[in-house]
């Protein structure tokens, strides 16, 4: 029973094949093969190009008889993995400036033997003459000799597209940006968050006793931690303190405040203890309602004519009233519900079906029943507060 190969030093997936293993395949099977893998002579293998998503790759793996996996090597730390990457990009950068200065020197000789004509007007002018020998022959070398020269133009083409190269591969070396402060604090933030992701992931395998899973998602918190843990040492190189990123709390946060979530403002609709609720302040967005954490929130504003709700609306519903939402561009149905129960400020729905555009009652297409609460959209009017937008009274 064959096994594909995870290295834990390169994280991807190897696929090794005896040499009548590979031949045995078929045209097409070596199409996807080559789609997804690349042979590598270092690995005498078939590496996959992916590093991190191995679906395509494990796929293919199985479709070749590949059944389970075997684990490879250690797992390199964050500074490992740096330390690699210039090391590659080093050798890499070295290389193509050879290959540029190789370039440059094939140029400059298929150009020094017409440079050697320089103002001989004669050998660019010279008439050839049909059926003479000498003459033809004249013209055969001047052809070869022009040839050779625009060649050397293309060779210091070469020259400067590799020169490109090597410029690239050595800003890569350096790794200025872990000498800026900007980028540093940023990585900081972005591995913070990854962090608190897996965490709730974690909890959440813990909860559905997924061990694989589990054991996939520490794997990642750790590799997170320790690139952490690298940024934090690089910006304290650097000589700037770390900017402490602050961590809004519900009992700061009231409906109708502006916050900064994905560089974008929106407006709060209403605080849990865990996630806000808020719809943005784009004319085209609004109606949807999102969720995020308090530790995803930038920035908080309070708007200068804020003042806290404390109006309770009434509930003017009763048990089998229709609420439906429409589409924007022509109002017509797109969900319907019915009112099947009430209280003071809530109501509960169930789905009915929507037939030659309207509403049928009591025809119900799902036993799943929702409670909302009713209140006041931005216009003004009474509706119910739907998952995703709101619901208004039907009538015929």
């Amino acid at each position: 029973m064959k096994q594909y190969v995870k290295n834990l030093e390169t994280g991807k997936i190897e696929l090794h094949f005896e040499k009548d293993e590979y031949q045995a395949l078929t045209a097409e099977q070596k199409t996807e093969l080559k789609r997804f893998f690349l042979w590598s002579r270092f690995a005498q293998a078939w590496v996959s190009k992916s590093a991190k998503d191995h679906f395509h790759a494990v796929r293919i793996a199985e479709k070749l008889g590949f059944t389970g996996e075997e684990k490879r090597g250690e797992r390199l730390s964050f500074a490992e993995t740096v330390e690699r990457k210039q090391e590659r990009a080093e050798r890499k950068a070295e290389r193509y400036e050879q290959y540029a200065e190789n370039a440059e020197k094939r140029g400059k000789a298929m150009q020094t033997e017409l440079e050697r004509y320089h103002g001989d007007i004669a050998f660019f002018t010279q008439p050839i003459i049909p059926g003479h020998s000498g003459s033809e022959a004249f013209a055969r070398s001047r052809d070869r000799i022009m040839n050779r020269y625009h060649k050397g133009f293309d060779e210091y083409a070469k020259s400067e597209y590799y020169a490109n190269r090597a410029e690239a591969a050595r800003a890569t070396a350096q790794s200025q940006e872990f000498s800026d402060p900007v980028y540093l604090n940023n990585r900081i933030e972005e591995a913070q968050a990854n962090i608190r992701r897996f965490e709730r992931a974690i909890a959440q395998a813990e909860k559905t006793g997924n061990q694989s899973w589990k054991e996939e998602l520490i794997a990642k918190l750790q590799f997170e931690t320790d690139k952490l843990s690298y940024f934090k040492d690089c910006l304290a190189k650097t000589g700037t303190p770390l900017e402490e990123k602050r961590v809004f709390t519900r009992e700061e946060i009231k409906p109708g405040y502006l916050i900064n979530v994905g560089g974008c403002w929106n407006k709060v609709l209403k605080t849990n203890p865990k996630t806000v609720q808020y719809e943005s302040l784009e004319e085209r967005f609004k109606g949807y309602k999102c969720l995020c954490y308090y530790a995803d929130i930038k920035d908080l504003q309070i708007p200068e004519n804020w003042v806290e709700e404390t109006v309770q609306v009434g509930n003017p519903f009763v048990v089998g009233d229709i609420v439906v939402t429409t589409y924007t561009d022509n109002n017509r149905i797109a969900d319907a519900f019915q009112i099947v129960k009430t209280t003071g400020q809530t109501v509960t729905i169930r789905r009915i079906r929507v037939q030659s555009g309207a509403p049928v009652p009591n025809a119900f297409v799902s036993d799943k029943q929702e409670r909302h609460s009713v209140k006041l959209d931005r216009s003004g009017k009474i509706a119910v507060n739907g998952q995703h937008n709101y619901l208004y009274k039907y009538t015929a």
